[in-house]
């Protein structure tokens, strides 16, 4: 997935990455992957069934006391602006180019708007939160919504960063 957070994302720090299917294992070194935004895009036709078992990453050695400051930083940053009072699985929607999904959200005038339970935050409109008993269908409708009415003022249309299974 690639996943990341302030500027940054796995991908950057990933060495290799070994697969495990019936057949046995093998390992693809940096070179052989490609990742994009939020996304390894050639996974599913590299994988042929397999799992990923192991991920090596290329640290950089920093001071200790600097790696917790700057993670203590991070973690109020992340409670002032994301919803932490409802269960949610993140950052919905993927970023547009040059632009924000939460703010395409706000623009189109669905913070706080709900489908059953489920609720787009008054927090951060990139996060839909769950009341209390939201179902799949009504996070799926709220979704569609949101794309719907985002595409139709701003012209773009949101991916979800979420996977569905």
């Amino acid at each position: 997935m690639n996943a990341g957070a302030w500027g940054e994302d796995i991908s950057s720090i990933v060495q290799s990455i070994s697969l495990t299917s019936a057949e046995g294992e093998k390992t693809l070194e940096r070179d052989d992957l490609h990742f994009e935004y939020r996304c390894w895009k050639e996974y599913s036709d590299i994988s042929g069934g397999s799992v990923i078992s192991e991920v090596t990453f290329l640290l950089r050695r920093e001071d200790p006391e600097k790696i917790r400051t700057r993670c203590r930083l991070l973690q109020e940053k992340r409670r002032k602006i994301q919803p932490n009072s409802f269960a949610n699985a993140g950052s919905f929607f993927k970023n547009p180019e040059n632009d924000s999904a939460g703010r395409l959200i706000e623009a189109s005038g669905f913070k706080g708007v709900r489908v059953g339970d489920a609720m787009v935050s008054e927090k951060h409109a990139n996060f839909l939160v769950n009341c209390g008993k939201a179902t799949a269908g009504d996070v799926l409708n709220l979704m569609n919504r949101i794309q719907k009415k985002v595409k139709e003022d701003s012209g773009i249309e949101l991916q979800p960063e979420v996977h569905f299974i």
